[in-house]
């Protein structure tokens, strides 16, 4: 079968050792016991590719012996006959005996398979929405000692321990594909599977409820569940007050990450005293329209809380301030913060690590400082260097660097924006989630009746998004939702499939000088450009030195840049931004 597949001339697909291994040694025993368990009417998907970047050992397809569901179990084959168990770094990783030190660590095959099943269910659009029952199993046929996989740190997988089979327990699994499938041709199960599409969306905002309902183990990857089993630890000190500072790009999970520890933090304390806050409007409208919680501004909290977490940290002003009202009037023991230095936005923004830190240094109430980092970013094919890609093309003079993996991206040249609007006007009938952004250089008159944004050579013209009606424009699918031109204030966190950006005067190209030129005369932010004023001195129409201004408009633009390209620029699909100047 190694032989077949590595024949085909146009196949790019890399077999490892392990996998080799695993096609020579794991494969025909897990081939034998569905052959004895009488299914051989089933089919079984071989190394199928999710969307972690990862494939799944197994897939065996069929229907439901009892209700005739369409049903899936993901299957994955170890070859481990045991772990370390001094190893306590992870809850969802284990440390192999007697093998190399570079290769020793592995996901724990509970969080392995779990996490398939988790992924396929959000974002394949054939499983999702119970359309095929999905169920997971682990054959370790070389492993004895089955209770290892499930002692220490890892008996919160205790409830699964059923469907983990081990070396001499093959009569068990034999039983249980006996009680699962009924010995028929699976074929329009298994074309369910492979003909399903991708979309990388459904883990967004839309999910978060799930999150907070969820009583198994949450979609998470690796880094969150790791995160989150340590400050699960930190949650049972009563003795002490803790910030713990959890930092990542745009697209690492934080609010996600940020409302799971909201919810673990009840079960674990049985307190009710636990708020999730916000500094963004945007951010507010869009959590409480679809989990119905309404989260308080950080800045307005009234009465005694156990647990505050913030979610856009980044954004909060007077830091100092804010956190001695939390820790001194509101007698929180711990604040969590969601922060990411490179998507503050105005200069008055405090909330960076450094000032965390600087914060919990200076302060008077014995405070436990924690810091986090999240790094893996769903919508680059969970790589962790997609953001800083976009910090070095837009560095004042770009890093010239070689990158991998971006064959997968489309680039077409449109004439006119009008082409563009065109093009996400089809996304939009396809039920896709599309939208025009710019910059901040036109005047905002708060009113949709006007079009703001006039390009009269290109005979287009705009409103900016509304004030009052954040979470429809962002939450519904529709044109007029879309010709509501969104900016720098209204993208932060969200996310959508298919974007146009406008490129215009306030940032630009020196072909002469070979670096990006900022004007902050073509800006209309005036409370940004107002703030510049009142930190570096001078006139309201006089700029700042350039070196200053510089890294601080940067910054809002870097960061409008990055929300946009990077939570629209979708690699695993043919999803695009598309983008005018």
């Amino acid at each position: 079968m190694l032989k077949k597949l590595e024949s085909y001339g146009d196949s790019n697909i890399a077999f490892n050792n392990n996998e080799i291994l695993s096609w020579k040694k794991s494969l025909p025993l897990l081939i034998k016991l569905i052959i004895n368990a009488g299914l051989g009417e089933l089919d079984l998907i071989l190394e199928y590719e999710t969307p972690l970047n990862a494939r799944i050992d197994a897939i065996l397809t069929g229907y439901h012996l009892e209700t005739n569901k369409p049903t899936a179990i993901i299957i994955e084959l170890k070859q481990w006959d045991s772990i370390d168990l001094d190893f306590d770094e992870s809850v969802t990783e284990v440390r192999l005996k007697n093998v190399s030190e570079k290769t020793n660590i592995r996901s724990h095959p509970i969080v392995q398979t779990h996490t398939y099943k988790k992924h396929l269910i959000y974002n394949h659009s054939n499983l999702g929405n119970n359309q095929v029952d999905l169920i997971e199993i682990q054959y370790l046929h070389n492993y004895i000692n089955k209770n290892e996989l499930f002692s220490n740190q890892y008996s919160i997988y205790e409830s699964r321990k059923n469907h983990c089979f081990v070396r001499g327990e093959e009569d068990e699994l034999i039983e249980f594909l006996k009680s699962t499938f009924k010995n028929c041709i699976s074929r329009g199960v298994t074309k369910q599977v492979i003909e399903g599409q991708y979309s990388m969306e459904k883990l967004g905002y839309e999910n978060l409820v799930n999150v907070l309902n969820d009583d198994g183990l949450s979609p998470l990857l690796d880094e969150q569940r790791d995160i989150s089993a340590k400050i699960s630890k930190i949650f049972k000190d009563n003795e002490r007050k803790h910030l713990i500072m959890i930092s990542g790009d745009c697209g690492t999970g934080k609010t996600y990450l940020g409302l799971y520890l909201l919810k673990q933090f009840i079960d674990i304390s049985g307190s009710k005293n636990a708020v999730f806050t916000a500094t963004s409007r945007i951010i507010n409208a869009i959590i409480s329209g679809h989990t119905e919680i309404k989260a308080p501004y950080v800045n307005r909290l009234y009465g005694i809380f156990d647990l505050v977490i913030i979610d856009e940290a980044h954004r909060i002003h007077d830091l100092d301030e804010v956190l001695d009202r939390l820790y001194k009037v509101n007698e929180v023991r711990f604040v969590i913060v969601l922060q990411d230095d490179r998507q503050r936005v105005r200069i008055k923004e405090e909330g960076l690590k450094k000032n965390f830190k600087n914060y919990v240094e200076k302060s008077k109430n014995q405070i436990e400082l924690h810091q986090e980092y999240l790094s893996v970013q769903k919508r680059s094919m969970y790589q962790s260097s997609y953001v800083d890609r976009i910090n070095d093309l837009f560095s004042i003079i770009p890093q010239k660097k070689t990158y991998k993996q971006i064959d997968r991206y489309e680039i077409q040249m449109l004439n006119t924006l009008n082409e563009i609007d065109l093009i996400l006007d089809k996304y939009i009938d396809s039920e896709e989630k599309a939208q025009w952004f710019a910059p901040f250089c036109w005047e905002w008159t708060k009113d949709v009746r006007n079009h703001d944004v006039i390009i009269p050579e290109e005979n287009f013209y705009k409103p900016w998004n509304p004030i009052n009606e954040q979470f429809r424009w962002y939450s519904e699918i529709k044109k007029c939702h879309k010709d509501r031109i969104g900016c720098i204030y209204t993208a932060q966190g969200l996310d959508f499939d298919y974007v146009g950006y406008i490129f215009w005067n306030d940032l630009v190209w020196s072909n002469q000088s070979n670096e990006w030129i900022v004007d902050l005369n073509q800006s209309h932010d005036k409370q940004f450009i107002r703030e510049i004023v009142e930190t570096y001195g001078g006139q309201l129409k006089n700029r700042a030195p350039q070196e200053d201004y510089w890294t601080v408009y940067r910054d809002g633009e870097i960061y409008r840049l990055n929300r946009f390209i990077y939570e629209f620029g979708n690699p695993n699909e043919v999803k695009e931004i598309h983008i005018g100047y």
